[in-house]
Parts: C-alpha cells; sequence; structure tokens
C-alpha cells in the first residue's frame, strides 16, 4: 500500500503540472476557438521573467508572483491583438500558424537571451521532504498539487459564478448570440485570453520553483501533454482538463512503476487515441461551438 501510495503522489505531482498548462489552452480555445501551441511557451516566459527578476534583486514570493501576474498581463494582451483579434475569429489555421510561430521565436528569443542551458531557479518555497507511514513527501511536489487545485478552483468559480464567467460561457457558446444579446465579445475574448496566460505565467513561477530549474525548450514536450488532455477531455472543458491532466499523471507514474519510463509518453497518446474512437468529442465533451 505504501508504495501505491507514493506512486499516486508523484502522479499527481505530475499531473499537476499538466493540469496548469492544460486550463489556459482550454480556456482560450472554448472562448475564441483558436488552437494555441504558443500557450506551453507563456509558461516558460513566465518562468523566466520570475527567474530574472528575482536572481537580480531578491528571493522574494510576493515579487515572483507581481512578476508573474505582470507578465501574464503583458503577453495576453499582446498575443490577443496580434493573433486572436486579427486573425483568430476569422481564420483559425492562420491563427494556429501564427501562434505555431510564435512558439518558436519565444523559444529562440529565450535561448538567445538567456542562453539554451539549464537554470537553477530560485528556491520560493522550503526544500523539505516529509515522510508520513513510509511514504515521502517533498514539499515542492506538495506546493505544485496545492496550486493546481487553487487555480482549477479559481478559474471554475470565475466561469461559474462571476459577470465575467456569465460573459465568457456566453461567447464560448455563440459569439454572434452573445453580441446580439448585449454582451461585448471583444472585451470578454481580451479577458479571457489575458486570464489563461495569467495562469501560465503563475505556472511557470510555481513549477520553475518546484522542479528547481528551467530551460528554454520545455515548452515543446508540454505542449503534447496539453494537446493530450485538452482533447482527452474535450476542448473547452475546464473541469474535464483538470481531471483528466490529475488522470494522465497517475497513468504515466504507474506506467514507469510497473513497466517502463520507455512507455512513458506512449500511454498518454494510446489513452488519447482510444477516446477519440469511442468519443471523438473527449470524455467531457460539448456541443460543437458555433459563432
Amino acid at each position: 500500500m505504501t508504495e501505491i501510495a507514493q506512486i499516486v503522489l508523484d502522479g499527481f505531482s505530475s499531473g499537476a503540472a499538466y493540469v496548469i498548462i492544460a486550463l489556459g489552452f482550454s480556456l482560450i480555445f472554448g472562448v475564441a476557438g483558436v488552437l494555441n501551441v504558443a500557450h506551453a511557451d507563456f509558461y516558460i516566459v513566465g518562468a523566466y521573467a520570475t527567474w530574472f527578476v528575482l536572481t537580480a534583486f531578491t528571493t522574494n514570493l510576493v515579487l515572483g508572483l507581481a512578476t508573474a501576474i505582470v507578465t501574464g498581463l503583458g503577453v495576453g494582451a499582446i498575443y490577443y491583438f496580434l493573433v486572436v483579434r486579427r486573425v483568430g475569429h476569422s481564420d483559425q489555421l492562420a491563427a494556429f500558424v501564427a501562434s505555431l510561430g510564435l512558439s518558436m521565436f519565444l523559444q529562440n528569443v529565450i535561448a538567445r537571451i538567456a542562453g539554451p542551458d539549464q537554470k537553477a531557479f530560485p528556491a520560493l518555497f522550503e526544500r523539505h521532504t516529509y515522510e508520513v507511514a513510509g511514504i515521502v513527501l517533498p514539499q515542492s511536489q506538495l506546493v505544485l498539487i496545492v496550486a493546481a487545485l487553487v487555480l482549477s478552483a479559481g478559474i471554475v468559480g470565475i466561469l461559474r459564478f462571476s459577470p465575467l464567467g456569465r460573459d465568457i460561457r456566453a461567447v464560448a457558446g455563440s459569439s454572434f448570440v452573445a453580441g446580439a444579446m448585449g454582451v461585448n465579445v471583444r472585451r470578454t475574448m481580451l479577458l479571457a485570453v489575458v486570464l489563461s496566460c495569467v495562469v501560465a505565467t503563475v505556472g511557470g513561477l510555481v513549477i520553475g520553483s518546484s522542479q528547481a530549474s528551467i530551460t528554454p525548450f520545455l515548452g515543446n514536450s508540454l505542449s503534447v501533454k496539453m494537446f493530450i488532455v485538452v482533447l482527452v477531455a474535450g476542448a473547452g472543458s475546464i473541469g474535464g482538463a483538470a481531471i483528466v491532466g490529475f488522470a494522465l499523471g497517475l497513468l504515466e507514474s504507474f506506467t514507469i512503476a510497473y513497466v517502463s519510463s520507455s512507455y512513458q509518453d506512449i500511454v498518454g497518446l494510446l489513452a488519447l487515441l482510444t477516446v477519440l474512437l469511442l468519443r471523438p468529442a473527449g470524455v467531457f465533451g460539448r456541443a460543437t461551438r458555433v459563432g
């Protein structure tokens, strides 16, 4: 039982990172209908922005959070005005290609400025390790899991109980009908995109601190996990993305423990193929988006 509990904890830790990345991606797609390949790179931008500030000034959680949030606001506004507003709604293929180009651009700019090598990330949390009933509980893993749960609950709460969430759900259902009912569609899309980018950049801070290191090209592997989580959950399903993200982490953790680490990435793809064959809209699939 102790061994299984340890595997579950490790799986939840891995899944927490997938959840944080998938949340914002799912939100952007649900509102704007844009497959934003660069979303995982926004996480990298947030991680490097906070790394630069914390190493240049002082290692402080409040300063790190403020930097991540400001970075997310800026990145979200730029992405909205350059991609979503200009081509996203009228040509989804063009928006996809634009986000792909943006992804490569961001990776190479970061590698040029900060260097392509791995960087040690400042420790914002104590790196204690607890042991309970034979289960090793690194504090970094606990912080990552709690952060994923808090961000998931926050996004779901905003969508369900706030005026902005009401407008986002209306635009996600049909931007044309939402506009006809008095919703400011452009403003709603802007706020949704900015919110998703803030989640990504704050995630960069949390994941970077938990893993103690960052690299410019980490977004490549995270993008694959992000697509698996969102497609299995059903595009636009925020709660579903959180559930599937943790489930994917658990699946990979059990695969590593009882099969081989060589199959870690394969099991996610097999799960994706199985779900798409049985439920093309995803496990928590919603009605087809229009408008």
